[in-house]
């Protein structure tokens, strides 16, 4: 759709909301004997007699944690109605969601005129979802250096939780082959590839590309394009990582941490949502920084003092000699990451219109 025809399909979507069109987008069905709606497949391309067949959801923040997600939706919020942080529930709560409670709650009005919401586990678990149900939701993902990946979410997990993570040591590396724990080999992976009981943080997490290839954006053909996509964890439980992947109709525009701390970010963002640019960039540099480091800055917002000199006391340092081991592992995971997105995923993004990629300039990429 043209600029101008998403800018008319949201004043009568938004207008409308689910009271006109929800036996469009739901289907109604008993379930011990109560109630329930479920979206249709392709719900936004079922209301186009009526309504225009534009997108349900504009855009959903899809990954990943501690990449810039959460600076990325503060900015966005002032064009959606949304509640800030993590909204993971089923897509069908999500659209009923952004169409009730918080349209209710946040208002809708010529400022606050897109539908989104944030869910940075979404590559990692319900990716196939929205492009059963909604595909024309774009895709909006973060990713960053594995090594300072593990290091940031290592230290907001102590933070988060510090009686669970009472120094720093009790992280879950990967199994070596010639570890003679037979358990912890034989250990079922969790669809973030992390050993059950450590739930949703461990060294194998940090393969975006991985959760990013399932999305068949590239040819997946390829046998050094498959070698890049095998996991480094040789344990890992098979049926999440192989034989997963769709042809996901949702675009995708994907962004590095540190992008949104300038003003081009902006630009790029706009365009890939059709919007105008002075509705979402912000007013100062400092509004720049504190989007972008919005995480820790609530954080310690809601801290006294003493705990913020005590997390401080507590932070997990990478480049510590004693963690050489644990940066060994995360080495090749960004070898991997950084050579696919040169050798398949970045060409890829120009040979298709649902690849973007923020302040992407082709010739002056290194070489390997």
């Amino acid at each position: 759709m043209t600029k101008k025809e998403i800018e008319s399909w949201r004043k009568i979507r938004n207008n409308g909301g689910m009271k006109k069109y929800s036996k469009e987008w739901f289907s109604s069905f008993d379930k011990d004997k109560k109630r329930k709606e479920k979206l249709y497949s392709n719900a936004d391309s079922n209301s186009i007699n009526s309504s225009g067949g534009g997108p349900i959801l504009d855009f959903v923040v899809a990954g990943f944690p501690k990449c810039g997600t959460s600076g990325l939706i503060h900015a966005l919020m002032i064009i959606t109605p949304y509640p800030g942080g993590d909204k993971c529930s089923n897509i069908h709560n999500t659209v009923k969601n952004a169409y009730g409670q918080w349209e209710n709650k946040y208002g809708i009005s010529n400022q606050t005129f897109l539908k989104g919401s944030k869910c940075p586990k979404l590559l990692e678990q319900s990716y196939k979802d929205f492009n059963k149900y909604l595909p024309k939701t774009k895709l909006i993902v973060g990713i960053r250096h594995p090594v300072l990946w593990f290091q940031s979410f290592y230290n907001m997990q102590m933070a988060n939780f510090p009686n669970h993570y009472k120094n720093s040591s009790s992280y879950d590396i990967l199994p070596s082959d010639n570890d003679n724990d037979k358990d912890r080999q034989a250990a079922k992976r969790n669809t973030f590839g992390c050993i059950k009981k450590q739930k949703l943080f461990c060294v194998a997490r940090a393969e975006f590309h991985l959760a990013i290839s399932k999305l068949g954006k590239t040819p997946l053909i390829d046998e050094n394009e498959l070698r890049l996509l095998n996991s480094v964890d040789k344990h890992k439980n098979e049926k999440h990582y192989n034989s997963t992947h769709i042809r996901s109709r949702n675009p995708i525009l994907l962004f590095e941490i540190n992008q949104p701390k300038e003003k081009y970010f902006y630009n790029d963002l706009s365009n890939y949502l059709q919007i105008n640019t002075n509705d979402i960039l912000p007013k100062s540099s400092a509004d720049i920084v504190f989007y972008a480091n919005s995480t820790e800055a609530k954080l310690k917002r809601n801290m006294t003092e003493s705990q913020i000199i005590k997390m401080n006391r507590r932070t997990f340092d990478i480049c510590s000699v004693d963690r050489d081991p644990l940066r060994k592992l995360l080495m090749p995971i960004s070898y991997n990451l950084h050579a696919w997105l040169i050798q398949y995923f970045i060409p890829a993004s120009q040979k298709r219109k649902d690849i973007s990629i923020s302040n992407l300039v082709v010739n002056t990429i290194p070489p390997l």
